[in-house]
């Protein structure tokens, strides 16, 4: 533990940075009058901090301090430049902690043996006469000095309470957890409860109370109880799972920016919109239902009007009736207008007359053309090589289907098919 000296306050305080990556900071504040250099709950967190690669902050209390309200300002000063993520108080400290988590959101506090407002608690112990007199110091009888007292100046107790909580609602903590033992002196274990009935209502608080534990709870089992229950339980598993949460947050996140801009470059341009999707079709020429559609005999009468006969193809069949002219209504020189920019468009944009864009379109179905013949003769001398007696029949009837004719027939398809494939190419 490297300690440092605060040459403007005359602090004396201890910083270790966390050694894993992102890791959190551990800061254990004392109470009054108690040293975290010989504290053995300092001690304790200090060790946990640095095998798990945690930062610690910790300071000893300004001995010039006139006030736990000159306390809380150091305090702040050193939170504030190293912003620790979790404050661990003792006795005095938690009543810090809730005071540096009203100006700084603080991640979740641990108060061990707690107490706040204690210096009120100490002025009702003085007689009348004493706790309204400023330069009254006041030995008070305590076990934990070794001169059997603390000198308690009741100044120091009236300027205390500038820092008295009054507004528990703005305090920035997401959770507060309270280790207190039963047999507590200096703090009675019914503060711990009163302030947990309080604070329950804002914020989660969980109350760990040992058994027959003093106000020091600085022996062995006590000390793991701090740990374990306190900081590793309520913190560290805490963190991992919120990380966790983070982590997925921050996936879904990507992901969904990840869909807006595919959507937008989608949208950005509506050409992008645009599908072409082409098969293959075969043409098979039927003579009998040529003839059959062509037949006046075949057709129906129009039920608008009798005298028009139809096929059952047409789309007239739809209509009930033609609607008459309208009398008097103008054409629409604006839709004209743009319907003929849209009909001669090629011309507009080639910069050519009709007669120079017919011959060019001429030209470009000779040349599909040619290469459409130069395919059919490349074909014809491949199906001569491997051409073979057969004899064709038609299952359609009971008439055989000549060779000459059966030819015909597949040379006028295959003809279909590759013009066919040749435009789809082009």
């Amino acid at each position: 533990m490297h300690i440092k000296t605060c040459t403007k306050r005359g602090l004396t305080y201890t910083f270790q940075s966390p050694i894993k990556p992102h890791a959190y900071t551990l800061c254990f504040i004392p109470g009054f009058r108690s040293d975290f250099i010989t504290s053995k709950k300092s001690q304790a967190i200090y060790d946990y901090a640095t095998k798990q690669g945690l930062g610690f902050l910790s300071w000893n209390h300004a001995p010039q301090g006139r006030s736990v309200y000159d306390y809380y300002q150091d305090s702040l000063l050193l939170v504030q430049k190293y912003k620790p993520h979790y404050l661990i108080g003792a006795s005095m400290g938690l009543w810090i902690s809730l005071l540096i988590a009203k100006q700084i959101p603080i991640k979740g506090i641990l108060g061990i043996g707690g107490s706040i407002h204690f210096t009120e608690r100490l002025l009702s112990e003085l007689t009348p006469q004493q706790r309204t007199n400023p330069d009254y110091v006041w030995k008070r009888p305590t076990v934990y000095d070794p001169k059997g007292y603390y000198e308690i100046p009741v100044s120091f107790l009236l300027e205390s309470r500038k820092a008295i909580i009054h507004n528990f609602n703005d305090i920035q903590c997401h959770k507060l957890i309270l280790v207190h033992g039963t047999f507590d002196q200096e703090a009675p274990i019914t503060e711990a409860r009163e302030l947990s009935n309080k604070l329950s209502k804002s914020m989660d608080i969980s109350l760990y109370e040992i058994d027959q534990g003093d106000h020091r709870l600085s022996s062995p089992k006590e000390l793991n109880i701090v740990v374990k229950n306190g900081i590793k339980k309520n913190f560290i598993i805490k963190v991992v799972n919120e990380k966790q949460i983070k982590d997925l947050m921050a996936n879904h996140k990507r992901r969904a920016e990840r869909r807006r801009a595919y959507h937008e470059s989608r949208l950005g341009d509506p050409q992008q919109l645009l599908r072409v999707i082409g098969s293959s079709l075969k043409l098979y020429p039927d003579a009998e239902q040529f003839y059959y559609h062509e037949n006046p005999e075949n057709l129906m009468a129009w039920q608008g009007n009798p005298d028009i006969k139809i096929d059952r193809f047409d789309g007239r069949s739809l209509l009930d009736f033609v609607p008459e002219p309208v009398q008097g209504l103008k054409e629409n020189n604006e839709d004209s207008d743009e319907l003929n920019f849209e009909r001669y468009r090629d011309l507009i944009e080639a910069d050519l007359t009709e007669a120079e864009r017919l011959a060019q379109v001429e030209e470009e179905w000779t040349k599909l053309l040619d290469r459409h013949q130069a395919k059919l003769a490349l074909i014809d001398r491949a199906s001569n090589k491997g051409k073979s007696n057969a004899i064709g029949f038609d299952y359609g009837t009971t008439k055989v289907v000549t060779e000459d004719s059966n030819t015909k027939q597949n040379e006028t398809i295959l003809a279909y098919d590759i013009l066919f494939a040749v435009i789809i190419t082009d």
